[in-house]
């Protein structure tokens, strides 16, 4: 492979112009050209050296004005027209702002710029030297740009995309591609070609044939410059505890307690119920309608005590539930995310990331990430990030290294699964047992208790699990406790597994333990102890794809049992609404509990907030008719 000559790095580019050696990775090596242009082709030639930009822009800019200057002679060649002007344009205007095609490195500053406010479309277009159509264009497509920003599907500088010969087979070959590296399986140049032409022949492509030009644009659609597995990871998990904790201790050196930060995801039966047969719930949640009532919750935290909203990720992309909230992508203040299988993957994982390190970047800090090995964390998120520094934790050490893991996703689970069977249990009477409450119970219960759970676990139990592991900046001694918890959130619980179960063996932290012990939160790593490995990830993967309409068809027609919709109110207005508060709040104050009044008190207030709205918008209502 030949070197740049202006920075020296490896590359197949050539000028368009005078044939030498640039690559197009650097404004200071090369200028884009238009696709129309001659010579212009994919992989091979798309840009003109910085000297043949400048003279072909000094030529176009004199042209039929009497240039002294002779112009190159493969620049005399091109046709100053547009694709569908029948003059020629490029003697009285400026071609450059018009003519350039927005790479989607540029698509994304553009929507990232736009997103700080006060910068027109008009301004945009000047500054990076284009048409203001084009502007608009991206910022009305914003989302599917960033989409294919963050999943890494393009290369930066690719500018349209294109629908490719053999589409199903470059996908799923991606899919194979990504779960392989999540894996730390090594993958090469002739196993990926040899992985295709079986995905050819399993979909029916008989005309596939896997040249060596179908992979280098496949990898370079897909950005993959390297298919080996960064060794760190790897290497990492023989550590032992002891060495890591002295480890942290340099990795946290210089980051205040708020900006070292920790993310782990769990799975959870969102509708389990304590039982003798509750780990068989598990052991067929992998398929059919079960997995329905499971979903994942990620958590971020800080060395500092701080939290965001948690992440949620369920099967249902519209849950019939979620059909009248405002906004279903943040039911409750949480953040929902929807897929087949209910996992965290790493498209999901990339975009919150994303959205994280812009945030970073407004407020001008730098983060620490601490994450596991897991299959939805690949090494490629480490160093794609301006603002996050993701550093991953030892195998096989995480319940002893990780914060989350120390207790605090522990607590969280206590607090969740007391509101569940508080609520199973004020509704149990003779005419309906705990099976029968449970029924009634719908996602949007569900992550309205999760969200209020997550909200109660207190700063101290952030920080001291921290400190636990060792990893708070300021105190990186470990603590020596095995459980910085003395178990006093599972006592009240204990009378609620009694009365729902109606089994006086099931203790709470029995139930705890079990209701989420077979619940995955992402995709299982690929065995490769099994030698038929390949064969099985392919066939698992094609048939995902094949029954991707199925199982939309199922989404729109789920079980009841699984997702209740909103079931029709009693109370029908919001005055009626009002004076059930006001009844509510009385009778608390009757019986003296003021924690009750305060909060019936609150939605007091929102409601009577509710009614002057309503009151003021059908007096709008009524003007607008009379007149």
């Amino acid at each position: 492979m030949a070197l740049c000559v202006n920075c020296s790095s490896q590359t197949n580019y050539i000028c368009l112009s005078c044939n030498k050696t640039i690559c197009n990775k650097s404004a200071e090596c090369s200028v884009p050209a238009d696709e129309e242009t001659p010579g212009w082709k994919m992989g091979v030639s798309v840009a003109f050296c910085l000297p043949c930009s400048k003279r072909k822009q000094g030529s176009d800019n004199l042209g039929g004005q009497g240039s002294t200057k002779k112009p190159l002679a493969k620049e005399t060649k091109f046709p100053a027209v547009s694709r569908n002007a029948k003059v020629p344009s490029t003697l009285s205007k400026e071609p450059t702002a018009g003519r350039k095609c927005l790479t989607l490195r540029e698509k994304v500053e553009v929507i990232q710029l736009s997103g700080t406010g006060g910068i027109s479309a008009r301004k945009l277009a000047d500054r990076f030297g284009c048409g203001k159509t084009q502007i608009t264009k991206a910022l009305k497509n914003k989302q599917k740009i960033m989409s294919e920003w963050n999943s890494n599907e393009s290369s930066s500088t690719q500018k349209r995309s294109n629908n490719e010969k053999f589409s199903d087979v470059n996908q799923l070959l991606w899919e194979w591609y990504a779960r392989a590296r999540e894996s730390n399986i090594p993958v090469s140049g002739p196993l990926l070609v040899e992985e295709a032409k079986l995905i050819a022949e399993s979909l029916g492509e008989e005309n596939f044939k896997g040249t060596n030009g179908w992979l280098q644009k496949w990898k370079r659609r897909h950005n993959i410059t390297e298919m080996s597995i960064a060794g760190e990871e790897g290497d990492v998990s023989a550590e032992k505890v002891e060495s890591w904790q002295e480890r942290v201790k340099e990795i946290t050196r210089g980051y205040a307690p708020q900006d070292v930060w920790n993310e782990d995801e769990t799975g959870s039966f969102w509708k389990a119920l304590p039982e003798k047969s509750l780990s068989e719930r598990g052991k067929c949640c992998r398929g059919g309608k079960n997995s329905k009532q499971r979903v994942t919750v990620a958590f971020f935290v800080n060395a500092a005590g701080g939290k965001e909203s948690p992440v949620l990720i369920g099967k249902s992309k519209k849950p019939r539930c979620f059909s009248k909230l405002q906004d279903a992508s943040h039911p409750c203040g949480a953040n929902y995310f929807s897929n087949d299988k209910a996992w965290m993957r790493t498209e999901i994982m990339t975009d919150i990331l994303t959205k994280l390190n812009t945030r970073m970047k407004r407020e001008g800090r730098n983060i620490l990430m601490f994450l596991d090995n897991a299959p939805c964390h690949p090494p490629t998120l480490k160093g794609m990030f301006s603002n996050i520094r993701v550093q991953f934790l030892p195998k096989n050490t995480t319940s002893r290294t990780q914060p989350l893991d120390a207790g605090i996703i522990k607590t969280w689970k206590v607090y969740y699964r007391r509101k569940l069977l508080r609520y199973v249990a004020s509704q149990i009477d003779v005419k309906q047992c705990a099976s029968d409450v449970i029924k009634s119970v719908n996602l949007l219960m569900a992550v309205r208790w999760m969200v209020s759970a997550w909200e109660e676990v207190k700063p101290e139990v952030i920080i001291k699990c921290f400190k636990h592991v060792g990893m708070n900046p300021e105190e990186n001694q470990a603590e020596e406790d095995d459980d910085p918890f003395a178990g006093e959130e599972l006592l009240d619980l204990n009378e609620l597994v009694a009365k729902v179960s109606g089994e006086t063996n099931i203790d709470a932290a029995t139930y705890v333990a079990d209701a989420d012990s077979e619940a995955l939160s992402h995709e299982p790593c690929v065995d490769t102890g099994d030698p038929n490995w390949r064969r099985n990830l392919r066939a698992e993967i094609i048939e995902s794809h094949k029954s991707t309409e199925t199982m939309q068809r199922d989404d729109e027609d789920d079980n009841e049992d699984m997702d209740q919709p909103l079931s029709r109110p009693e109370v029908g207005s919001v005055k009626d609404a009002l004076r059930l508060a006001k009844q509510l709040v009385e009778f608390a104050d009757w019986r003296g509990e003021e924690q009750l009044s305060v909060a019936l008190g609150q939605a007091h207030d929102l409601l009577c907030d509710l009614q002057v709205k309503s009151s003021k918008q059908s007096s709008l209502d009524s003007f607008v008719v009379k007149m």
